[in-house]
């Protein structure tokens, strides 16, 4: 799924839940007209729709869109108010797949906002490293 944000400026745009779903393949292509964008369903829509219970999020840059996006699906972002997404039980940060503008201040202000609101910080890169680690700190098996 494509999310295109910043294509209205009357919208929030430093998370991808004030976005809404682009019909296009690829992030980058121009054909989406805002009046077909702003009648497409927006992030917290999608993930309602297809019961989505973890939310990774990785990308440029943590200390604006990829904080302020991890935020929004935590319910704890104080800049849009944005209630968290009914389905959404974790928000997982890729860390090593993530970097701020500016790692030592702001960044490193972001990841201690995300731990406070409750999101996973994981270090590992590959998917199914992640994926493992996070579910050893969030899944229980029963045999």
């Amino acid at each position: 799924v494509v999310v295109k944000k910043g294509w209205d400026p009357l919208r929030d745009t430093y998370s991808a839940f004030g976005g809404t779903e682009s019909k296009e393949k690829y992030p980058f292509d121009m054909e989406d007209t805002m009046a077909n964008l702003e009648a497409r369903n927006s992030l917290e829509e999608l993930l309602t729709q297809h019961n989505i219970t973890r939310f990774w999020t990785v990308g440029l840059a943590l200390d604006f869109c990829v904080g302020g996006t991890l935020l929004d699906a935590l319910g704890r972002n104080n800049d849009t108010q944005r209630p968290r997404p009914p389905t959404v039980g974790n928000a997982i940060l890729i860390q090593p797949c993530t970097r701020a503008v500016s790692p030592s201040t702001t960044g490193k202000a972001y990841l201690e906002k995300i731990r406070k609101a409750g999101g996973i910080i994981t270090d590992k890169i590959t998917p199914e490293s992640a994926i493992k680690d996070v579910c050893s700190r969030t899944c229980s098996f029963e045999e």
